[in-house]
């Protein structure tokens, strides 16, 4: 559990209670929200993984020789499902806790799913493939 001061508590109140207000003013009933519990989980930094998976994208595509639409785009001809799975793979080596829907919604508007087989499968294809070993 977090350890918040007095201050910090009232504030994340207010700002629940003006929240649960607004939601109220939408839909025309009276919604009430309460804080239950409070973790302490880390914080993401979604500026720095939003540049990651950029400068993923480019490497990977500097790596394949492809297009950043290509790789983006619709194709499964190899290399290119490697190509993404690789992408994928580094985005959550580096960073766990980035929801693969995201991932998915950046790498050309993938659905997680996608994204989780895709993945699996590179991990898979990587560990009997000496020449995706030196890429990767």
């Amino acid at each position: 559990m977090i350890d918040l001061d007095r201050e910090k508590l009232i504030r994340l109140y207010n700002m629940l209670h003006e929240f649960s207000l607004q939601i109220s003013d939408t839909i025309g009933i009276r919604v009430k929200l309460r804080i239950t519990q409070i973790e302490d989980a880390p914080v993401r930094n979604l500026e720095e993984e939003d540049q990651f998976i950029e400068d993923v994208i480019y490497q990977i595509c500097e790596i394949y020789a492809i297009t950043k639409a290509k790789l983006l785009g619709k194709c499964r001809e190899q290399p290119l499902p490697d190509a993404r799975g690789m992408g994928y793979k580094l985005v959550k080596d580096k960073f766990p806790n980035c929801p693969y829907k995201k991932i998915g919604l950046l790498f050309g508007g993938r659905d997680h799913s996608s994204v989780m087989s895709t993945k699996t499968a590179f991990e898979n294809h990587l560990e009997t493939e000496p020449k995706l070993q030196k890429q990767f």
